[in-house]
C-alpha cells in the first residue's frame, strides 16, 4: 500500500533524526588513542614501559629513528646516532619512524639538494626497517623550521613525498608543529604533510626564574585559540619529561637530564628553600654532576594536575578531531611518576 505524502514527509523526517543521532553517538563513542614518543639511540623496553603500552591499548609507538645535522668540515648534512635494536617489536604496536633535523641543515643547504637528501634518508629509514623487520605507514619529521628555512623544509617534504610516489611507497607523511608556527602559520607556512603533531611543551628558555621552560599556561593560552584554524588535523604531544636546572651565582650552569624532584627531596645534601627550589649545603658530586655549596636547584616536572590542565585548555581550543595523545616520552623513570592511569584520563578530555 502507497503511503501518503504527509506520511512520507513524517517517515523521512523520523528517518534523518535517528541518522543525525547515530552520527552524533558514534563520534561520541570516538576514543582518542593514547601514544608515546621512544627517544633512546636503542630499542629495549624495560618492564614498566612494556607494562604502560599494554594497560594503555597502545597501537602506535613514535620511535626516534636519527637526528639529521649539518657537518661544516663536510659541507653536508649527515645522519647522527641511527637507533638500534637489542629486542624484537612488539608485534601489535605500529613503528612510525620520527626523524630529527636540525635547522641548520636548512640553513646551510640549497634548493637542488633537497632530492639528494630526501632519497638518502629514505634509503636509511628502510635500512633500520629491514634490520628489525618493520613496515611503516607513516613517517615523521620533527623541524623547528623558521620563516627563513621553511621553504628548504617544505621543498624536502615534496622531495620525500615524490620519491615515495615513485617507489611504490604508500606511507603518509607527518611533522611535528610548535605553537608559534600554529599562530603565526601565515607567516611561517604550513608543511605539505598530512597530519601535524602540536608540540605543546618547551615554552620558554631554560631560565633561573620562577618561570618553566617546559610549559607556561599564560604562554600557552596566548597561542592555542589559533588552533581550530589550522589547516592540517592536529595530534597532540604532551610532556611527561622532567629535569632540573643546576643554578650558581643567578646563572643557569647546565641541564640536568633524567633528574626530577625525587632525587631532590630524599637528599639530605639539599635544602628545600621553595617549590621547586633547592639549595646545596656544601660542595659534593651526585649522579655525575658537581655542586658548590650554596648551588641551587630549580626542578622542572609536570604533575597529573597539569596533564589535567593542559587536556582542558585543549580540549577547549582545537577541533574535537584529536584522535591522539602523545606522551614524550616513554621512559621507566618518566611513567614512574604517575598513576598508571593517567594516560588514559587525560585522553578521555578529548571524546
Amino acid at each position: 500500500m502507497l503511503l501518503h505524502t504527509k506520511q512520507i514527509t513524517v517517515a523521512f523526517i523520523l528517518f534523518f533524526v535517528l541518522l543525525l543521532l547515530s552520527t552524533s553517538c558514534s563520534h561520541g563513542n570516538k576514543k582518542t588513542a593514547v601514544s608515546f614518543y621512544y627517544w633512546r639511540t636503542n630499542y629495549a623496553l624495560k618492564a614498566n614501559e612494556i607494562e604502560a603500552l599494554r594497560n594503555n591499548s597502545v597501537t602506535k609507538l613514535y620511535l626516534h629513528y636519527f637526528d639529521i645535522n649539518y657537518e661544516p668540515s663536510l659541507s653536508r648534512a649527515i645522519p647522527v646516532v641511527p637507533v638500534t635494536f637489542s629486542q624484537k617489536m612488539v608485534n601489535s604496536i605500529e613503528i612510525v619512524p620520527v626523524i630529527y633535523i636540525k635547522n641548520n641543515v636548512f640553513e646551510n643547504s640549497k634548493q637542488e639538494e633537497m632530492g639528494a637528501l630526501a632519497s638518502n634518508t629514505w634509503h636509511l629509514v628502510s635500512q633500520i626497517n629491514a634490520s628489525a623487520s618493520i613496515r611503516i605507514n607513516e613517517l615523521q619529521f620533527d623541524c623547528d623550521w623558521t620563516v627563513n628555512t621553511a621553504h628548504l623544509y617544505f621543498a624536502f617534504i615534496d622531495s620525500f613525498r615524490k620519491y615515495l610516489v615513485q617507489n611504490n611507497q604508500p606511507v603518509k607523511l607527518s611533522a611535528t608543529i610548535r605553537l608559534h608556527q600554529i599562530k603565526y602559520s601565515d607567516k611561517t607556512g604550513v608543511p605539505p604533510v598530512d597530519k601535524g603533531v602540536l608540540m605543546y611543551y618547551n615554552m620558554g628558555k631554560i631560565n633561573t626564574s620562577d618561570l618553566l621552560s617546559i610549559y607556561d599556561r599564560p604562554t600557552a593560552l596566548k597561542y592555542i585559540g589559533a588552533c581550530k584554524k589550522y589547516p592540517l588535523p592536529l595530534d597532540i604531544a604532551l610532556p611527561i619529561f622532567a629535569w632540573c636546572i643546576h643554578l650558581r651565582d643567578g646563572k643557569v650552569v647546565e641541564l640536568l637530564s633524567k633528574m626530577d624532584e625525587r632525587d631532590m627531596l630524599h637528599d639530605s645534601l639539599f635544602i628545600k628553600t621553595g617549590n621547586f627550589r633547592y639549595r646545596a649545603n656544601n660542595s659534593f658530586f651526585k649522579n655525575g654532576f658537581y655542586f658548590k655549596a650554596k648551588d641551587e636547584v630549580k626542578v622542572e616536572q609536570m604533575g597529573q594536575n597539569q596533564l589535567i590542565q593542559m587536556a582542558q585548555d585543549l580540549s577547549n581550543n582545537c577541533n574535537k578531531n584529536v584522535y591522539q595523545i602523545i606522551f614524550y616520552d616513554l621512559d621507566s623513570l618518566n611513567i614512574s611518576r604517575y598513576d598508571a592511569q593517567i594516560f588514559k584520563q587525560v585522553a578521555n578530555y578529548f571524546y
